[in-house]
């Protein structure tokens, strides 16, 4: 009978269940990608500069070549193997990513370097001849930095051709 009694606290107390989880107990479930977030603050805004033909004399030619709507000059070239756009006066290279949604003639929508991504979004209702095989588009580029924030983002006009 005294081992009974010795033994009954730690039947109960295996019988208890498991405990309740924090949404079952009113709260909200945790978003750790949020905190992250937040922890991370804003990325540093950055300001693409217009390319020039004279820069690019060591690169291969571009099938798309972006600018923003407010002004005319061409600030992101990209082709099937490399893209590139400058920054405080620095010609960066990105790499086309393999998109599901690809730009006219085979280019990709999105592009990857060392410090930053691009992302083109083009609105294919909206082509229009632009030059000999070359169509315009609007659309959107958005840059973001190695911590997935955007640091550019912007209304833009998209230009594919057959050859740069």
């Amino acid at each position: 009978m005294r081992s009974f009694v010795l033994l009954l606290p730690f039947c109960l107390v295996a019988c208890e269940g498991t405990p309740a989880s924090h949404a079952e107990k009113g709260g909200a479930p945790a978003d750790y990608d949020a905190m992250n977030e937040v922890a991370r603050g804003a990325g540093q805004p950055i300001e693409p500069q217009p390319i020039r033909l004279a820069e690019l004399q060591n690169v291969a030619p571009f099938n798309c070549l972006v600018s923003s709507d407010a002004v005319d000059e061409v600030f992101f070239l990209a082709s099937p193997d490399v893209s590139v756009m400058q920054i405080e006066g620095e010609l960066i290279e990105l790499s086309p990513v393999p998109s599901a949604q690809p730009l006219p003639y085979g280019i990709s929508d999105r592009f990857d370097g060392k410090a930053y991504r691009v992302e083109l979004v083009i609105d294919r209702e909206s082509k229009r001849p632009w030059q000999p095989e070359w169509s315009a588009f609007t659309g959107r580029m958005t840059v973001r930095d190695e911590h997935r924030r955007v640091v550019y983002d912007i209304p833009a006009q998209i230009r594919c051709g057959a050859d740069g």
